[in-house]
């Protein structure tokens, strides 16, 4: 059987739709459609059989497919769907309608993880109605590990207003140092100015996909704001700290994994959430959301964590 997915971007909602080719990894050869720069996800994913450059669409739109699917469902992709030669066609049910009420009435919405959307619409063409949660199917390389032991910290988000206080960050890795002798490697390709500390390692800049997804197979933990770096955390089973602000994890980005995901919020925010993707200005002017999330409330989770799940790390006497 012949399955064409369109899934143009985000590097998030990518690695959640890893969800859906652990589903059909038995059930047909996968065609992916989606931007260049998101090929070294699937490169080596023997779920994956063809990747297609959405510039070389009109390569394909001629070729003949069991099942295409659209989980983009813009005008653009629509029409990609509808250009193609498919005998079934099916389309994600993004519930765009029920996100956009929830921002502009601050009406309370019944959470539906992304990964079940994505997996939900092939349920009426196989018997199969599993929901696999997001992994990431590749060779890992060892040898990008950046130090023997270390934390992944990404204090970048694509909007500014989804980024926790770069020093709510250091503040987090100072103490961790201090507690666990473990520093923090900053990655990132936002323009961000690190102290020059023994707890900070300063990776940050524009890296190889590949890369970014080895650093963070490898890290003690990762923390980082609501982006796609937190959703490659959970994909690879790594624990995860993540920073929620404007946007709310029931819209269905809620990270999900096998590894302990400890999840932070400002649930008592009336003005909650503000936007879908966190592309607004806050209307206070003080990102309230973010900054009520205090470094002392992270880092009680992470004795937490390393008194529950990481035994061989012990605070210094």
């Amino acid at each position: 059987m012949k399955i064409l997915l369109i899934r143009l971007s985000s590097l998030g909602d990518l690695v959640i739709m890893t969800s859906l080719l652990e589903y059909l990894k038995d059930k047909g050869e996968i065609t992916l459609i989606t931007k260049k720069k998101y090929f070294e996800l699937f490169e080596k994913d023997p779920r994956v059989s063809r990747l297609v450059d959405e510039k070389n669409f009109n390569a394909i739109k001629h070729e003949k497919f069991d099942i295409a699917c659209d989980l983009h469902a813009k005008p653009k992709t629509i029409i990609k769907l509808l250009k193609l030669r498919a005998s079934k066609k099916c389309l994600i049910n993004k519930r765009a309608i029920q996100r956009r009420l929830s921002v502009w009435f601050k009406k309370d919405i019944k959470e539906v993880p992304l990964y079940k959307l994505y997996t939900r619409p092939f349920h009426r063409f196989f018997e199969d109605h599993s929901y696999p949660i997001p992994s990431i199917n590749i060779p890992f390389d060892e040898s990008l590990r950046p130090l023997k032991r270390y934390i992944a910290v990404f204090p970048g988000a694509s909007q500014v207003s989804k980024r926790w206080p770069l020093e709510y960050f250091l503040e987090v890795s100072r103490m961790v140092y201090e507690k666990y002798s473990i520093p923090s490697v900053y990655l990132g390709a936002e323009d961000i100015k690190l102290p020059d500390a023994p707890y900070v390692a300063d990776l940050m800049g524009t890296k190889p996909l590949s890369y970014i997804i080895n650093t963070e197979k490898f890290a003690t933990f990762v923390l980082s704001n609501d982006s796609g770096p937190a959703h490659i955390a959970a994909a690879v089973n790594t624990p995860l700290f993540v920073i929620f602000g404007p946007t709310i994890p029931e819209f269905g980005f809620r990270p999900v994994s096998k590894a302990p995901v400890y999840l932070f919020e400002r649930k008592d925010l009336s003005c909650r959430p503000c936007s879908l993707h966190g592309e607004k200005k806050c209307k206070y002017g003080d990102l309230r959301c973010l900054r009520g999330i205090t470094p002392s409330i992270v880092l009680d989770k992470i004795d937490e964590f390393f008194k529950r799940y990481n035994s061989t790390v012990s605070p210094k006497k």
